[in-house]
C-alpha cells in the first residue's frame, strides 16, 4: 500500500515535472517569437493630427506581434534635424521605420542606403513603384484635383473668385503633388489664385495671410495641410468677421471638424488616417519578415465632407474609429 502511494507521488511529480516544461517551453517559445521593434518618426508628434493615425499604428501593432515606438519629436527644421533622429532609432535596436520625411528632394541615394540597412515605410509620400523602400499614401494629386472640383463647384463656372493657397512644406513630393493638382484643377473655371505662401510650419502663418489678404485680397483661403487649415481658421477667426465658407482645405484635427461643423470651413478632405496607421505597421512588419507577396506601396482613400454629411454614419466610422 505504501509502495502504490509512493509510485501515485512519483507519477504526480513527473506529469508537474512535465507540466511546468511545457509551460516553460511555451513561454520561452513566446520570446524567441518576440515582437519586432518598429518606430514611428514624424514631424511634431504632439500634433492632434497624428490622433487618429496613432490609433491605427496601435491596432496594427496589437495584430502583428509589433512592439510600437511613437518618437517623440517637436517640429523639423531641416533634413539633417530628421537624419539624427533616423539614425538614433535604427542604433537603439528598430528593426524597422515609420517615417514621415522632411523633404523628397535629393534624398534617393540616402534612402537607398537605409533600406539596404532597415526596412522603410514612407508615409504620405508619393512614390516610384521601383523605389527600394515602401510607401503608404493618399493619391496626393488626386486630393488637388478634388479641392479644385468643391472650390469651382461652391462658387459656380466663371464665377471670378480669388483664392489663396497655403502650399505647406513644397519639398514634399506629396505637397508639390496636392499643388500640382490644384493649379491643374482650376484651369478653365474662372477661379484665380491671388496668393500663395509655401513653408513647412510658420508659426506666423495666420499673419503672413492678413499681410497677403491686405495686399491680394481672396475670397477663400486653399489649405494643403492639416497645419495649414488651422492656420486659416486662426485667421479668419480672429481678424475678419467672415462665418462661412472661407476655408477649403485638408484636414482631420479637432479643431479642422469643430470649425467644419460651424460652417467656416466649406469643404474639407478627410484622408483615413487610421487605415493610414494600420497599413503602416502592417508594411513594416511585412518588410521585417520578408513575407512573399507583401504588399510594397498602398494607397489610402480620403472623403469630402461639409457641414451636412459630416454627420453621416460612414464618415463617423472614418473620424472616430475606435467609437464604431
Amino acid at each position: 500500500m505504501r509502495l502504490d502511494r509512493i509510485a501515485i507521488g512519483v507519477i504526480a511529480v513527473s506529469l508537474l515535472a512535465v507540466s511546468a516544461g511545457s509551460a516553460w517551453q511555451m513561454v520561452n517559445t513566446g520570446r524567441e517569437e518576440a515582437s519586432h521593434k518598429v518606430s514611428v518618426i514624424v514631424n511634431d508628434s504632439s500634433l492632434n493630427r497624428w490622433a487618429t493615425f496613432n490609433e491605427g499604428l496601435r491596432q496594427g501593432a496589437a495584430d502583428n506581434n509589433i512592439q510600437l515606438n511613437i518618437v517623440s519629436t517637436s517640429v523639423f527644421s531641416s533634413m539633417n534635424s530628421e537624419k539624427d533622429i533616423i539614425e538614433k532609432e535604427i542604433s537603439n535596436g528598430a528593426e524597422a521605420l515609420i517615417i514621415q520625411i522632411y523633404s523628397s528632394y535629393n534624398q534617393s541615394e540616402y534612402l537607398e542606403k537605409l533600406s539596404g540597412e532597415i526596412p522603410i515605410v514612407l508615409v504620405e509620400n508619393d512614390s516610384d513603384p521601383e523605389d527600394v523602400f515602401s510607401s503608404v499614401t493618399p493619391d496626393n494629386k488626386a486630393i488637388g484635383l478634388e479641392l479644385a472640383k468643391v472650390i469651382s463647384e461652391k462658387f459656380g463656372e466663371g464665377s471670378g473668385k480669388r483664392i489663396g493657397v497655403l502650399a505647406g512644406n513644397q519639398e514634399q513630393l506629396a505637397m508639390f503633388r496636392r499643388l500640382e493638382g490644384l493649379r491643374e484643377g482650376l484651369k478653365g473655371t474662372g477661379v484665380e489664385i491671388a496668393w500663395q505662401s509655401s513653408g513647412y510650419s510658420d508659426t506666423n502663418l495666420d499673419i503672413i495671410i492678413k499681410n497677403n489678404q491686405k495686399s491680394k485680397y481672396a475670397d477663400a483661403v486653399v489649405a494643403l495641410g492639416n497645419g495649414e487649415t488651422e492656420k486659416a481658421i486662426d485667421y479668419y477667426t480672429q481678424y475678419t468677421s467672415c462665418s462661412e465658407n472661407a476655408v477649403f482645405g485638408v484636414g482631420n484635427s479637432e479643431k479642422c471638424l469643430y470649425y467644419l461643423d460651424k460652417g467656416l470651413i466649406g469643404d474639407l478632405l478627410v484622408m483615413n488616417e487610421y487605415d493610414m496607421g494600420y497599413y503602416c505597421i502592417q508594411t513594416a512588419g511585412e518588410q521585417i519578415q520578408d513575407v512573399i507577396g507583401g504588399q510594397k506601396h498602398r494607397e489610402i482613400g480620403y472623403h469630402v465632407m461639409d457641414r451636412e454629411n459630416m454627420y453621416e454614419p460612414n464618415n463617423q466610422l472614418l473620424l472616430f474609429p475606435r467609437k464604431y
